[in-house]
């Protein structure tokens, strides 16, 4: 009978979606491990590029409860979120093993992709960022130098030696004017700065600027941190666009609570924020 309906290929396919969720967090750990050890490599010899160590930002809360307290519409909004999916749910009646699973899983989830996307992760797009910076400005100070060639190679093909020098000179002197006037010039923080920081300050209507523009974390943390957050949405689009977008905000507020009161705070949040769901979804599959 249970066949006939389809409530065990149901629990099946519950059963090996938690199994399938749990190897992706296995993978999970063995990236977190190695983004900080690659942290720990770069700390070692740059001591000052980070310009923040993982202690400054682990716990910054005197009464984790009150921390959690200030968040407490996040947690409302949750409850009123997995309320309205009951109803695109199947209303299978699943064994307790299946909460089990996905409460282990939910917790797994807290733990991990904190450490990993508020935290591991934002020190290896920190080093992405800082070398698309230098790469862009190396760019930028070579590609006026290779127009001046081009132009003199089009205009002058059977040029004599001296007017290939004096074109090479001049395009060396181009080079070297603009590595002077742009030594201070970072083309990719200004994007991230000028126009991502805006654009998100704009659209939030100025929720994201507590975020944006804190003082007490490095610049490179700030736009590592929303660039990883962005990495985290893409990774729930499983969820379809509401779960997509959902995740995405979410994400923005773990990164606040990790700011304001510790990445430690933010794991609490977070695996509270999925046992939730998991604890809702059984309850209301069991009573109605």
């Amino acid at each position: 009978m249970a066949n006939l309906f389809g409530l065990s290929t149901m629990q099946d396919l519950e059963e090996k979606k938690n199994y399938i969720f749990m190897l992706s967090q296995f993978i999970n750990i063995i990236a977190v491990l190695f983004f900080l050890g690659l942290y720990l490599v770069v700390d070692f010899f740059f001591p000052n590029f980070y310009g923040i160590e993982i202690s400054d930002f682990w716990l910054k809360s005197d009464n984790i409860l009150q921390s959690l307290m200030a968040y407490k519409w996040l947690f409302i909004s949750g409850m009123v979120f997995v309320i309205i999916s009951l109803f695109a749910l199947p209303q299978v009646i699943r064994p307790s093993t299946i909460l089990y699973m996905d409460m282990g899983t939910s917790v797994g989830a807290g733990v991990v992709e904190e450490l990993k996307y508020r935290c591991a992760y934002v020190f290896v797009v920190m080093l992405s960022i800082f070398f698309m910076d230098f790469l862009w400005k190396w760019i930028i100070i070579v590609i006026p130098a290779v127009i001046v060639l081009v132009v003199f190679y089009n205009l002058f093909k059977r040029a004599s030696v001296v007017i290939w020098l004096t074109a090479t000179a001049i395009a060396l002197a181009i080079g070297i004017w603009l590595m002077f006037i742009s030594n201070n010039a970072h083309p990719v923080y200004w994007f991230y700065q000028n126009i991502i920081f805006t654009i998100m300050s704009w659209v939030s209507f100025g929720v994201l600027d507590s975020i944006l523009y804190n003082t007490a974390f490095p610049f490179l943390f700030i736009a590592g941190a929303i660039t990883a957050n962005a990495k985290f949405r893409d990774g729930h689009s499983y969820q379809g666009p509401v779960g997509y977008i959902n995740s995405w905000i979410v994400g923005f507020v773990m990164i606040h609570i990790m700011m304001y009161h510790g990445l430690a705070v933010a794991i609490i949040a977070h695996t509270i924020y999925d046992l939730m769901f998991d604890v809702i979804r059984f309850t209301a599959r069991k009573i109605i």
